[in-house]
Formats: structure tokens, C-alpha cells, sequence
């Protein structure tokens, strides 16, 4: 019969079946009652245990989850018997009153008739405890082979090898018809019949034989010396080694040879890790099919026995013999593979838990690391959600950064000006960016979803739109910035462009609310204005200036108001200390309400006028009205501010600027109340010259106005004109011809040149505000 795998998938003990389970220790013992019992409930069979050491809770955790094992004990389908009130009810072994213990408990349960098959277990470790006689054992066991086969009861004696001696050993390999080891079950070559064995007790009573043939004897040593040789298999955790320590086994074969073990890969059919050489010598081998795992018959030449694992065959040990093998060498062959096989399965087993074990300890560790990044991106999150819903501004911004990381941090503006720093007492010199590395920044920042490193600092851009709105930077000098602080970096200058963009949408709304303020100002609607102002909350009570900023020639209103505003930010205070400002783009100017401690002049409307200039990166015209202390003063500062740009593109002042109170005799022509008293004062003094640049198509009267202004210097008023010295020369002997003016006498240049200022004062008036579109540009 073919060797059977106890507890696999498949038939393992079956209705019939005498079987001698041989173990050493509780866990090989608990092996098998495990596997016979989970398979018996499981299928449906009446289980009846006798059992030494083995409580019902044990086995019910032996069994384990697939079986309802407290159902089945309710239920008895599965009862559970102490030696003590069996085997040892009397205080000692009495074969007939166990074997009286076993027909009418079987009778029972076969009148029933709610099993059809009974599996039977006994426990046999008392024998140290109380030794019987060997007749006892023997005719018990004797009993028990012959009520298997009749009654189609499967039973299972259980022996621990390191309680049973070596007669008791011989036997019990001759009352059992099947072996079992570890986890295998295999034909005994040494079991008698009970007529064999009968014959053979009275011939060993009748001869001076009266031990164990030696041939016996040394083969139940070497059967041992098998089991100690897998329990040191069975600790061995490396195939290489577990075969190694199989192949020393080989003198034990008798006259059969071990040419070698060959494991199969964990994929593939049985017996494709034997070499072709071998396979070829094997029945079916030739032909490349798959290779039975059944054992081969008893016949000389090459037997390749399979390696049980807990999946099936996973490899063959090939042995070859030149005469047929002997029962017992057979016997030693195939346990010697079913040891090497279940310890390759053990070992196979550990390498997959310890491969099972690092994948979840790897898991355990991704997931504490992926725990870590969330509680970190959390504290982040919280971090900046308290800065954003706290109103902290950029200053919070840098400080929580700072927190997080433990660097340095700093906001800077999209043109490199320190707004926020922290982490520092001071900034160090090398802490904003140049504009070569912000224009770099700049390039890159559309394509580049991660801060950017430079030297020591990370960069990161506040962009809420496409527009680049200011730069977070985290100082990192020594390169320690890991991806937490490139996440709190990221995570910052998120908080950073919401803040940019709120303020600059705040600034916005301003920006266009304060425009229909300024128009309506500037427009002579006070009541209007200040109506507005006043739903604005904004205060028109304080001192006021109207400034109007131009820029010559084609210019593009919204890129203007841009420079102007980002030129007043930049400046602050030191425009106007304490000011606040107000816009009403047009196109080619912007009208700029400068509320505050204002003055005339200085050096802030010039400061004021670079800042533009570096904004737009081109030149720029600054008119300056008085100061407005009403609603109603509005409309006559802005007329003052347009005449002075008026006055600056008409002169072409050097500085660009023209504040009203530093107009001098223009301030004073422009505020002349009777109309018709300068027009007559310009021509009794100028009236020859116009009259004669009408007829003519000269220009006499700006000659002389610009040659006056000079201080009469020939190379400053040719150089103002563009024209040569002998080109001057010649207008002005014209103007002495003509007007009849000495132009050396100092009473006569003074009235003429009083009258080229009130010539060109009523001219900048007659001439109204730039010839330019009037339509109002949105911010």
C-alpha cells in the first residue's frame, strides 16, 4: 500500500487502519492528534480519545478554529477519556478490561447509527508510570488490529519513543500493521499477523531465542538513530545543510546506496529538480512526465523516493541498489526521506514566515514612517492653519517655518526687499537673493513643483496665479533640510501666496472702491467723494495732496499703476510718514491722492519718482498740487498738479518734477484774477515778436524765453534748443530788429522775461490736460 501523509490534503488514517504513532515530545504528539482528530470531526466522524496528558481545552486549541470543538463535545460527537478512568481505572493495565472498555463503547455508538466511521485514539505515556506485563500490551495490541479491520474502525496508539524500551519497541512494530512519524504513514515491513505472531511466541518459548533477534535489534538502533537525526534535521533552518545531514545517514541503508537529494524550486511538477541523467533512469523519466509520487516497488536499480511537504512532493531522494532491497532497508530508505522531506517542508515553512516576518516588519516600518509623515504633516497643517485663521501675516508665516524646522527663515518681495525674518537676531548679509537668482527663480518656478536649492538656502515661490508674488527662503547652510522641512518649506509658501493674494485682492478692492473717490474728487463732485469716502471709512479731513504721475509717450496704464503702486509700498513712510494713498488709473497716468504729514518739496517726491522709474524701467513726469484741507480743494489741486506736468513736458525739466509751491512767477501768473491784465502786459512787451512768429512761422518768443531762462548763456540755450550758437546768434539780433528790445539793459530782460512766463503760464492753461484717452482703466 501506498505511504499515506497524515493530516495533508487527501486520505491520511482510514476505516481499517491500525496505526503505531511514534513521537518524541508533546508538540510531535499534539501533531498528530491534531491532524487526526480536526480531520475526523471535520468529516463528519464519531471521535473517541483516550488521553494521558491532554486536557479537553488543549484540544480544542489543538483543533483550532475550523471546528466548533465545544459543539462537538455538547454534542458527543467527540468525547475525551483520562487514562485514569480507563486504562488505569483498577490502578493498573488490564488488557480485558480495556478491551471491554473499547467493544461497548463502540457498540454503543454503532447502534446509534448517527456515524458511519469511528476513529479511536489512545494515549500510552502512563507506561513509565506503571510498567505492565508485555503479555498485556501485546495481546491488547493484538485485539486492536483484529476489531479495526473488522468493525471498519480506524485507531491510532500513541507512543513517545523516549518512554518505550527496545523489547516493547519490537513489539509493537509487530502488532502494528502501519507506522506513523511525523506526519507520515507507512507500511510496517515488520508487523505478524495474530496467527504469525501466535506461531512465532511459541517457537521463542521453545528455543534458548528468547530475546529479540540481534538483526532486530539493530535495526530498531538504527531507527532511532533515524529519529535523532530529524530532530537535528528539524532544527537546521538552511536546505543545503538539512541535506548535508541526510546524506551521513547513508551507511544505515544496508546494501542500498544514496546517490543523492534533490529538491525541487518552490514552482514547477514534482521532480523537476532531478538531473535528465537520472530522470532517464527512472519508469516515465525518459519521457519528461512528471514523475509519481508514489514509491517505487521493491526492485533493484535507481528508486527516486518523494520528499512529502506540507504542499505536496518537493524533491526526491535517489537511491540504487544492485539486488532488491530488503523490507527493512526499504523501511530505512523511505523514513529516512520522510525526515529529510519534513524537515525541507520545515525549513521551506520558516523561510517563508521569516520572509512573511521582514515584509511585515518593513510594512510596520513604512507604517510608523508613514505615521510620523502624517502626524508631521499634521502638526504643519495646524501650525499654519493657526497662523492663516490668526491673522499673523508674513511675519507668522516665517516664525512657524522657523518653529518647524529649527533654520532660519525669511519672506522676501518678488524684487529681493526683506519683508519677515526669523531665527535670527539679525539677517546675514548673504540672506536675500540676487536678482540674477531671482530671475532665475523666477524661469524655473513654473516648471519646477519643489522648492529650488541655491547655495545654502531653499527657495520656494509664492505664485497664487501666474504672477510671482514674493519668495519664502529657508536658510540651510549645512545642507541638513530633509523632506519634513521641504514639507513644512512647501506647506509655508502655500500659507504665503493665500496671504500675498489676499492682500493684494485686498488691495484690489481698495484700489477700485477708492477710484470713484478720487473721480469724483478730482471732478468737482466733493459731496459725491466724500460720501464715498466716508462708506469707505476713510478720512478726508486730513491734509491732502493730489499727485498725477505721467509717462511719456506709448505706455500701458495697468503696468503704470503697478510701478506706482509697488513704488509707494516700497517707500512707506518716507514718502509720506503716516500716509495713506488712493488711485484713479487713466491711460498714460495715474491720479495718486497722498494723504498725511505732506510738504511741498524735498527729496521724497524725487526718491518717490526713481522708485516709479525702476519699476517701469523707463522715464517718468511727477506733477505735485497744493495741499487740500477740504473736499472742495481736490479739483484745484489736481488742475495745479496737471499744470505742472504740464510745465515739465513743455520745459523739459531735468528732474522730471514739478511741485506747485516751487512754481515761483508761474504759481503766482496761474492765480492772476483779472483775465484780461496779462494777456495785455504779454503784448506790450512781446507783441512785435508774435505777431512776427504768426506771419513768419518762427519761433522768436520761445527763443527768447529759453535764452532768459538760461541766464543768458548762449551754449545752455542752443544746447536746450538743439539748434548751433550761430543759429542763436542770428534769432536774437531777428529779436532785437524786431521788438526794438535792448536786451542788455536788466529792467528790459526782467519785463521780458516776466512776459515769456505769463506767455508760457497762459499757454500750459490754454493747452487743458494731456491729449490722451479719458477712459478709466481697471486696476
Amino acid at each position: 500500500m501506498a505511504d499515506r501523509e497524515l493530516g495533508r490534503t487527501g486520505p491520511d488514517i482510514v476505516p481499517g487502519d491500525h496505526v503505531c504513532g511514534f513521537y518524541y515530545g508533546e508538540q510531535e504528539r499534539d501533531a498528530l492528534l491534531q491532524s487526526y482528530l480536526r480531520t475526523g470531526l471535520g468529516g463528519g466522524d464519531k471521535c473517541l480519545a483516550v488521553l494521558d496528558a491532554t486536557s479537553p481545552a488543549q484540544v480544542a486549541t489543538l483543533i483550532g478554529d475550523d471546528v466548533d470543538v465545544e459543539a462537538c463535545l455538547r454534542s458527543r460527537q467527540l468525547e475525551i477519556w483520562g487514562c485514569a478512568d480507563t486504562y488505569l481505572r483498577t490502578g493498573e493495565f488490564s488488557a480485558a478490561s480495556m478491551i471491554d472498555f473499547w467493544e461497548q463503547s463502540c457498540r454503543t455508538i454503532t447502534d446509534a447509527g448517527t456515524y458511519g466511521s469511528t476513529r479511536l485514539v489512545g494515549e500510552m505515556s502512563w507506561l513509565d508510570r506503571v510498567a505492565p506485563p508485555r503479555e498485556a500490551v501485546v495481546a491488547y495490541e493484538t485485539w486492536a488490529d483484529g476489531f479495526a479491520a473488522q468493525h471498519s474502525h480506524s485507531i491510532l496508539c500513541l507512543y513517545d519513543l523516549s518512554r518505550v524500551g527496545v523489547g516493547l519497541m519490537v513489539d509493537l512494530l509487530r502488532t502494528h500493521p502501519r507506522i506513523a512519524l511525523n506526519g507520515m504513514v507507512m507500511e510496517n515491513p515488520h508487523f505478524l499477523t495474530g496467527d504469525e505472531f501466535a506461531a512465532r511466541e511459541v517457537t521463542t518459548k521453545t528455543s534458548d531465542a528468547r530475546r529479540p533477534d540481534p538483526e532486530l535489534r539493530d535495526q530498531l538502533s538504527e531507527l532511532r538513530g533515524l529519529l535523532a537525526l530529524s530532530m537535528v534535521m528539524t532544527a537546521r533552518q538552511r536546505e543545503d545543510e538539512i541535506v548535508s545531514l541526510a546524506m551521513t545517514a547513508a551507511p544505515l541503508l544496508g546494501r542500498c546506496r544514496l546517490e543523492g537529494v534533490y529538491v525541487d524550486e518552490d514552482s514547477g511538477p514534482p521532480g523537476h529538480g532531478l538531473p535528465v541523467g537520472i530522470r532517464r533512469q527512472l519508469p516515465g523519466g525518459d519521457r519528461g512526465a512528471p514523475l509519481s509520487p508514489v514509491p517505487p516497488p521493491r526492485t533493484a536499480g535507481t528508486m527516486a523516493l518523494p520528499l512529502h511537504g506540507a504542499e505536496g512532493v518537493i524533491g526526491h531522494m535517489v537511491i540504487t541498489a544492485d539486488e532488491e532491497p530488503s523490507a527493512a532497508e526499504l523501511l530505512m530508505a523511505r523514513t529516512l526521506a520522510q525526515q529529510t522531506g519534513a524537515a525541507l517542508a520545515n525549513a521551506r515553512l520558516h523561510r517563508r514566515r521569516q520572509a512573511a516576518t521582514d515584509d511585515l516588519r518593513a510594512t510596520v516600518a513604512q507604517l510608523a514612517r508613514t505615521v510620523g509623515e502624517l502626524e508631521h504633516r499634521n502638526a504643519i497643517h495646524d501650525r499654519f492653519t493657526r497662523v492663516a485663521t490668526g491673522d499673523e501675516g508674513q511675519q507668522g508665516i516665517v516664525e512657524a517655518l522657523s518653529d518647524l524646522t529649527g533654520l532660519a527663515a525669511a519672506v522676501e518681495d518678488r524684487h529681493g526687499n526683506l519683508v519677515a525674518w526669523a531665527g535670527g537676531e539679525q539677517p546675514p548679509s548673504d540672506a536675500l537673493t540676487s536678482a540674477a537668482e531671482r530671475a532665475d527663480l523666477f524661469g524655473r518656478a513654473p516648471t519646477k513643483a519643489r522648492p529650488i536649492r541655491v547655495d545654502g538656502r531653499l527657495l520656494a515661490v509664492a505664485r497664487p496665479r501666474a504672477d510671482v508674488l514674493g519668495v519664502l527662503v529657508l536658510l540651510d547652510p549645512d545642507r541638513t533640510a530633509g523632506e519634513p522641512e521641504i514639507m513644512a518649506l512647501e506647506h509655508g509658501a502655500t500659507v504665503l501666496a493665500m496671504e500675498l493674494a489676499r492682500q493684494r485682492s485686498v488691495a484690489d478692492t481698495e484700489l477700485r472702491l477708492g477710484r470713484d473717490v478720487v473721480a469724483d474728487l478730482v471732478g468737482g463732485d466733493p459731496e459725491a467723494g466724500s460720501a464715498r469716502a466716508r462708506a469707505l471709512g476713510y478720512d478726508l479731513d486730513r491734509p491732502h495732496r493730489v499727485v498725477i504721475i505721467e509717462q511719456p509717450g506709448p505706455s500701458d496704464a495697468d503696468e503704470l499703476l503697478t510701478a506706482v503702486r509697488e513704488a509707494a509700498r516700497s517707500l512707506g513712510a518716507s514718502l509720506t510718514p503716516g500716509a495713506s494713498l488712493m488711485y484713479l488709473p487713466r491711460a498714460g497716468t495715474v491720479v495718486l491722492l497722498v494723504a498725511g504729514s505732506v510738504r511741498g518739496g524735498g527729496d521724497r517726491w524725487s526718491d518717490f519718482r526713481a522708485a516709479v522709474q525702476r519699476e517701469l524701467g523707463s522715464r517718468c513726469l511727477i506733477g505735485v498740487g497744493s495741499v487740500c484741507r477740504r473736499p472742495a480743494d481736490f479739483a484745484r489741486s489736481h488742475h495745479q498738479a496737471e499744470l505742472c506736468t504740464r510745465m515739465v513736458r513743455t520745459t523739459g525739466g531735468s528732474d522730471g518734477i514739478a511741485v506747485y509751491e516751487d512754481l515761483g512767477i508761474y504759481q503766482l501768473l496761474s492765480e492772476v484774477t483779472d483775465a484780461d491784465a496779462v494777456p495785455r502786459f504779454i503784448r506790450q512787451w512781446l507783441g512785435a515778436l508774435l505777431d512776427y512768429d504768426t506771419h513768419h512761422r518762427a519761433s522768436l518768443v520761445l527763443t527768447l524765453s529759453q535764452f532768459l531762462e538760461t541766464g543768458g548763456s548762449y551754449d545752455s540755450a542752443a544746447t536746450a534748443m538743439s539748434i548751433g550758437r550761430s543759429t542763436l546768434r542770428y534769432r536774437l539780433q531777428r529779436i532785437r530788429q524786431v521788438s526794438g528790445h535792448d536786451l542788455a539793459d536788466p529792467d528790459t530782460r526782467f519785463n521780458l522775461q516776466l512776459a515769456t512766463r505769463a506767455w508760457q503760464t497762459l499757454r500750459l492753461n490754454a493747452a487743458g490736460p494731456r491729449q490722451t484717452a479719458t477712459k478709466t482703466v481697471s486696476p
